[in-house]
């Protein structure tokens, strides 16, 4: 009796990041569906440590990675450890030539320390792309 084949599982592959980019906020054109970015930056001045950030906005271009995936969301202190943020899990289904944005909008970030904090993208357990980071530094207040 012949054995019969059984066609192998292949695992999706992780999807690319294409960019990711910290900004003040986002828009997107109904008509035409284009992205707009008010405000880009990557350094963040605070009077005193701890302290809030009210708002930070984040654009991610994702590519390829064919099929569904669940992408989560991370911040990263200076010191490596994540800190407590409410981001939904998003859901991205990819096709072969295409690509999906991600919008997160992030209220009251706790900082605690000066330094480089991290935005960190996975799709499971695995990171996707490099890191985007921004700098959080004490400013002088203004007599």
């Amino acid at each position: 009796m012949a054995k019969k084949k059984t066609p192998k599982r292949t695992r999706a592959a992780l999807p690319e990041l294409v960019y990711m980019i910290t900004c003040d906020g986002v828009a997107v054109d109904p008509s035409t569906s284009k992205t707009t970015i008010y405000g880009l930056f990557e350094k963040i001045g605070v009077l005193k440590f701890p302290a809030t950030i009210g708002r930070l906005s984040l654009v991610a271009k994702i590519s390829g990675g064919i099929g569904k995936h669940e992408i989560s969301l991370a911040v990263l202190d200076p010191d490596g450890r994540q800190i407590e943020i409410k981001v939904p899990t998003f859901v991205i289904a990819c096709h072969s030539r295409m690509s999906g944005e991600i919008h997160a909008t992030l209220t009251n970030l706790s900082v605690k320390k000066q330094g480089i904090y991290k935005i960190v993208l996975k799709s499971g357990r695995k990171r996707i792309g490099t890191p985007c980071k921004f700098m959080v530094s004490k400013i002088k207040k203004k007599r």
